[in-house]
C-alpha cells in the first residue's frame, strides 16, 4: 500500500512537534531537577524517559502505522533539539524567575 507524499510530510511534521513538546516537558522538569536531591533527579529523568517512550509508541501506533522508522525518530530528535536551542533558554529563564520570585539570583 502506498502512502502519499503529503501524508508522509504531515507525519514528519507531527513527529517534529512531538519532539518540541518533549523539549518543553524537559524544560518544565529542569527546575525541579535542579532543586531536588540526586535520587529525585534520577526519578525525574526516569519519568521523562518513560514519557518519551510512551509518546514515541503512541505516535508509531497512530501516524506511523504501527512502526517507528529512523526518519520519524530523527524528526522527533530534530524537533527536540530545535526547541532546546531556539526556545529552551528563554523558557528556562522565565521558569527560574517565576520560581525564585525576582529572578536576580541563579538557582543551580
Amino acid at each position: 500500500m502506498e502512502t502519499s507524499v503529503s501524508l508522509q510530510a504531515a507525519a514528519m511534521g507531527l513527529a517534529a512537534l512531538i519532539g518540541a513538546g518533549l523539549g518543553l516537558a524537559y524544560d518544565l522538569l529542569r527546575p525541579l531537577r535542579r532543586r531536588a536531591g540526586r535520587a529525585a533527579a534520577i526519578l525525574l529523568d526516569l519519568l521523562f524517559s518513560v514519557g518519551s517512550g510512551v509518546a514515541a509508541f503512541v505516535y508509531a501506533m497512530g501516524a506511523g502505522e504501527g512502526r517507528l522508522g529512523v526518519c520519524q525518530l530523527g524528526a522527533m530528535t530534530a524537533g527536540f533539539l530545535l526547541y532546546i536551542y531556539i526556545a529552551g533558554d528563554t523558557v528556562c529563564k522565565k521558569l527560574d524567575k517565576r520560581k525564585s520570585g525576582t529572578g536576580s539570583e541563579k538557582n543551580f
